[in-house]
C-alpha cells in the first residue's frame, strides 16, 4: 500500500520503525526534519526542510501514480523544485478543474 509519513521529528526512525509494513521507496515517501532552517517562521522552516503541504502532495502524486499531475500549479511545482518563490505555498488558490465521470 503507497504511504506518505509526515514527521514532526527526522524521517529515518520513523521510516525504521515502520520497515514492516514498508513497500520500499517506490511506495513510500518520508518527509520530515532534516537540518535545514535559519528562518523565524513556520512557513520558512516547513519549505526549508521539504515539509509543506505542496511537499506531501508532490510525494503522494509520486506513491500513487494515478493522481492528476495537475494538482500543484506551475508556481508551486517551481517552488518545491527550488527553482520559484515559495511565498506562493502561503497564499495557494484552489485549483479548478473539471471531473471526468467514470
Amino acid at each position: 500500500m503507497p504511504r506518505v509519513l509526515l514527521t514532526h521529528t527526522r524521517p529515518e526512525p520513523m521510516t525504521g520503525i515502520l520497515r514492516r509494513i514498508d513497500g520500499g521507496p517506490d511506495q513510500m515517501r518520508a518527509l520530515g526534519y532534516i537540518s535545514r532552517g535559519g528562518t523565524l517562521d513556520v512557513h520558512g522552516m516547513l519549505f526549508a526542510n521539504h515539509c509543506t503541504w505542496a511537499h506531501a502532495v508532490d510525494a503522494a502524486i509520486t506513491v500513487l501514480k494515478e493522481l492528476p499531475s495537475d494538482l500543484l500549479s506551475a508556481d508551486e511545482r517551481r517552488a518545491i523544485e527550488g527553482s520559484g518563490n515559495p511565498s506562493v505555498l502561503t497564499h495557494a488558490k484552489p485549483i479548478h478543474r473539471e471531473e471526468t465521470a467514470l
